[in-house]
């Protein structure tokens, strides 16, 4: 089990409560929003969050906060710059950190220890976005461009578009496909692997658009000025996700709650939460009264939770069904589950609960059959279950897609020789 499971099992049981959300049979089943923490100092720059679930919060004055979504406690990560603004984390935990004062991307270790890899090529740099390949693509306010930096630190400009208003948020879609806003318009602007650019859709904002972040066939955007958040569908269908539109920290139900400047944005695909940072004042206004800075968070209703609910209220007779008909809705259609179901999986699986983590695996075999962890985590369920015959078929079906799999193969040979 690897660490990131280890997390999970430890606290999965206990997250939303901890968070403050309702537990799942007190709810209408609607997203929620919480404040995580309330008194981080001055502004906002961007959000990421790493393997485990801890955030990482620039704060615009030189420092990156890393904050326990569970304690909600935060601690000074980083600092030593001139103007943190937007980061992001690549698939080895590092945090790469814009300096818009300084010009400057530099990487963050686990531990902290910073190293500045490219100065070149940037204007007031602001969002980030890394690739699989350790490419990254920066935002250039001043200059309305997007420079690339290589894994060896070399940059050049990536496109430089009319569509740009001070490019500020920047994620990586589907097919490798770059989304940009701005800050100073509400154009939401895609950008091919070849460097073109195209309008997707626009915002609701005529300016003051913060940053985002793609999850679930989807985009989350944080509307600065316009004081929402908003969900945009790869169709470019756009609708406010929460916040009134009225400057306030309003917890409770997302289109009842209010936010204040809301800039920085990253999701945890584990928990389906959305943590959001916002500065409380539009500005710095004194020493006195200098402006500080909240962590919120969305918890975003799933097809686990009615899933969930179903289980616990009625049992795993009509599961299946359940599912299938909330598979059909447009909202589920269009999301890729598969992570959201086998979360569900394993939190049946950790408290002993074998049969339900054994039907609730299941599900994505319905819907992701040519995936193999679809079969791999059933057939581990039915193991754990001391159902070994059941096991074997599904850790076969699991090879069949991944033949050169090792762990397969060993799991199928202990298998077969103890029966």
């Amino acid at each position: 089990m690897n660490r990131t499971n280890i997390f999970l099992a430890l606290v999965l049981s206990f997250f939303f409560i901890s968070l403050g959300f309702p537990a799942t049979g007190q709810s209408k089943l609607e997203n929620e929003v919480v404040t995580i923490i309330d008194s981080l100092p001055l502004s906002v720059g961007g959000v990421s969050i790493d393997g485990v679930g801890y955030i990482y919060s620039a704060d615009f004055d030189g420092k990156v906060y890393k904050i326990n979504p569970l304690s909600k406690k935060a601690e000074l990560f980083a600092e030593g710059f001139f103007v943190t603004s937007g980061n992001a984390i690549d698939a080895k935990g590092r945090l790469y950190q814009v300096d818009i004062g300084a010009n400057t991307i530099s990487r963050i270790s686990r531990n902290g220890r910073i190293e500045i890899i490219a100065d070149s090529l940037f204007s007031n740099p602001v969002g980030i976005a890394v690739n699989s390949k350790n490419e990254l693509f920066v935002c250039n306010c001043a200059a309305n461009t997007i420079t690339k930096v290589s894994p060896e630190g070399k940059t050049s400009i990536f496109v430089k578009s009319g569509l740009f208003q001070c490019p500020n948020g920047i994620a990586i879609g589907p097919k490798g496909n770059l989304y940009v806003v701005s800050f100073n318009n509400n154009n939401l602007v895609k950008i091919t692997p070849e460097g073109k650019a195209s309008l997707f859709t626009q915002t609701p904002d005529r300016i003051g658009n913060g940053h985002l972040v793609i999850a679930n066939n989807k985009m989350y955007v944080t509307g600065f000025h316009g004081h929402r958040i908003y969900e945009v569908w790869m169709d470019g269908t756009v609708s406010v996700l929460a916040g009134t539109g009225k400057r306030g920290q309003q917890d409770g139900l997302a289109l009842s709650a209010s936010f204040s400047y809301p800039n920085g944005i990253a999701f945890d695909a584990s928990t389906k939460t959305l943590y959001i940072n916002e500065r409380h004042r539009a500005q710095r206004l004194s020493s006195i009264y200098p402006s500080k800075s909240s962590i919120r968070a969305i918890k975003l209703v799933g097809i686990s939770d009615f899933i969930r609910e179903e289980i616990e209220s009625n049992g795993l007779e009509n599961v299946l069904s359940l599912y299938r008909k909330l598979k059909k809705r447009p909202h589920f259609a269009k999301e890729d589950t598969e992570v959201e179901i086998n979360t569900l999986g394993h939190e049946y699986l950790y408290v002993g609960k074998h049969e339900e983590a054994s039907a609730v695996f299941g599900l994505n075999i319905e819907t992701y059959p040519d995936r193999v962890r679809a079969y791999s985590f059933t057939g581990r369920s039915m193991f754990i279950g001391n159902k070994n015959k059941e096991a074997i078929k599904y850790y076969k079906k699991a090879l069949e897609l991944a033949p050169q799999n090792e762990m397969l193969k060993s799991r199928i040979k202990v298998l077969e020789a103890s029966n």
